[in-house]
């Protein structure tokens, strides 16, 4: 997985998101090494739809125009948990793609769920 497709999961766990808010929460997550353009991230997000990793929450009217927020779905939490586990791992080893990533999600993904399954019971 691409660390802006992990990015973009991730920014969806504690709540939804419309493009803007999830652009500044990748920002804020990568420490400002990842900035998502407006075309890059819809076409992420569309595809993300599409494969059910994430679903449209609501859209709202703000300023005339209808904002669309997304929030993660029950794949997308078990596959962000799934690539949590693979980064964690890589850390664990010294080094890998992602691995920068891994250490704030908790020791053995436990957190992370918890997060998760309180953002997906609603």
């Amino acid at each position: 997985m691409r660390e802006r497709t992990f990015l973009i999961l991730l920014a969806l766990t504690p709540q939804a998101r419309d493009g803007s808010g999830i652009t500044r929460a990748v920002r804020e997550l990568s420490g400002g090494a990842v900035s998502l353009r407006a075309a890059t991230l819809y076409g992420e997000l569309d595809r993300l739809t599409g494969c059910e990793l994430i679903e449209v929450d609501r859209e709202e009217a703000w300023r005339g125009r209808m904002r669309r927020y997304y929030r993660l779905d029950y794949h997308g939490a078990i596959e962000l948990d799934r690539q949590s586990a693979l980064r964690r791992r890589a850390a664990a080893m010294g080094g890998g793609a992602g691995a920068a990533m891994g250490g704030g999600l908790g020791a053995g993904g436990g957190s992370l769920w918890r997060i998760l399954l309180r953002g997906l019971s609603h």
